[in-house]
């Protein structure tokens, strides 16, 4: 009889800038709506609170057999790159 397992992976939505002369990643600022979390990519979370932000290419980051892994996701909101084989949305 086969198991079938289901893992969630939690996925967190990051921003490569610079910051006072540091390259860096920081996390995009998730919005809790109604009908669930909503990201809003043109905020950044910096100390703790969200900051305006139009610069700086998209990663995604998450884990995978114990490794944390960072994909990149896009350079602009509105171009996102797709690794699985879809097409690009603008």
């Amino acid at each position: 009889m086969n198991k079938i397992l289901k893992h969630s992976i939690r996925v967190s939505l990051k921003r490569y800038l610079r910051i006072n002369d540091r390259w860096r990643y920081a996390s995009v600022f998730r919005e809790q709506t109604r009908g669930g979390d909503r990201w809003r990519t043109d905020l950044i979370v910096l100390d703790g609170k969200p900051v305006k932000c139009d610069i700086g290419s998209f990663y995604l980051d998450y884990r995978q057999d114990g490794r944390r892994k960072q994909v990149a996701s896009a350079t602009r909101a509105g171009r996102r790159l797709m690794h699985s084989g879809q097409s690009k949305r603008s």
